[in-house]
């Protein structure tokens, strides 16, 4: 069996200083356990000298997948009464900047291309009561006015106490609970399919995002339905369709029963917060709830839910079917 190494200083080079240090003490350790097993020096020398080398090749490879050239971007919001605008503020009052205008334009890793799963248009926008865009909105207005404790919960569950950043988080502690008894090699595999699934999904949903620059549904209830209207929790700063957490829950269904099968859990990676564990029969299960709880929280219409789901179903068979890991 071939033994390499490949060097964190190399391709680590992003992560913070106490994760930098334990990523250089890995290699060591590592190294000396295969000493210890016998292996020689010689073949010791030249596999870290080849994961040198290949750690620099990805490093290189990292770097060229435009990011960089984005997070600097500028952008100027398109504009007109379907468009997204700044949530949490009065239309005379638009202070918050998009979050990751450009993000849509890097580099996947499985997918061929950014829109490769891209969703269906969303429905023509009116303002019209009998219009199918209307029913999108107001179906999410009327679900916050009967909304039931249950629902409050599964939307409080999901939201993560808010922060866009929640739903990969919230799936990669999902992700840990089934790697945590397992050996390193096997939480490599979970967590390198996982996460390639989340980089590509939020490359996916990204591009959909600000290609429609689609209108919130908090804009546009207190424009058009009831003025003195609030979500339940806070709209992020960027448009509407699709939904993230959609996406990136339906990608995870996909990886999720790739590496783990199609089992039962339950998710109590949020008792610490206070939050009640949840019991799903399946991850699908999992991601469907995660989805409608944004219609719950008034942060999306249901069309962005459901093709957020659809699109990360696609991410996660073209992820699962396209990278193999030995």
């Amino acid at each position: 069996m071939p033994h390499l190494y490949v060097h964190p200083n190399r391709v680590y080079i992003q992560f913070t200083s106490p994760s930098q240090a334990a990523l250089e003490a890995l290699g060591p350790v590592q190294i000396g356990h295969r000493k210890a097993s016998g292996v020689a020096q010689s073949v010791i020398d030249s596999s870290v000298a080849y994961g040198t080398q290949l750690g620099g090749a990805l490093g290189d490879w990292i770097e060229a997948d435009g990011y960089g050239e984005a997070r600097y971007k500028g952008f100027i919001p398109p504009v007109g009464p379907d468009k997204w605008v700044p949530t949490g503020f009065s239309d005379t009052d638009k202070t918050a900047p998009p979050v990751e205008p450009h993000f849509g334009d890097l580099r996947p890793l499985a997918l061929t291309t950014a829109d490769e799963c891209a969703p269906p248009p969303p429905a023509p926008f009116s303002t019209s009561p009998g219009s199918a865009f209307y029913q999108q909105a107001d179906a999410v207005y009327q679900t916050d006015l009967a909304l039931t404790k249950e629902q409050r919960r599964v939307g409080e569950f999901w939201a993560d106490a808010g922060g866009t950043a929640t739903p990969a988080g919230h799936w990669l502690a999902i992700a840990t609970q089934f790697l945590r008894p397992r050996n390193l090699a096997e939480a490599v595999s979970g967590y390198v399919l996982t996460s390639i699934g989340y980089q590509d999904a939020f490359i996916a949903i990204w591009q959909s995002k600000y290609q429609y620059n689609l209108i919130r549904p908090e804009t546009y209830i207190r424009r058009h339905i009831d003025p003195t209207w609030k979500p339940s929790w806070p709209t992020p700063q960027f448009p509407e369709y699709v939904s993230g957490h959609s996406g990136l829950s339906g990608t995870s269904d996909r990886t999720f029963t790739a590496v783990f099968g199609h089992v039962g859990f339950t998710d109590s990676t949020k008792l610490r917060r206070g939050l009640e564990a949840r019991t799903f029969s399946s991850f699908s299960h999992a991601s469907d709830e995660a989805a409608i709880s944004r219609v719950y929280g008034g942060i999306h219409y249901p069309m962005g839910t459901s093709e957020g789901l659809n699109l990360g179903h696609c991410v996660g068979n073209a992820v699962v079917s396209r990278i193999h890991l030995l």
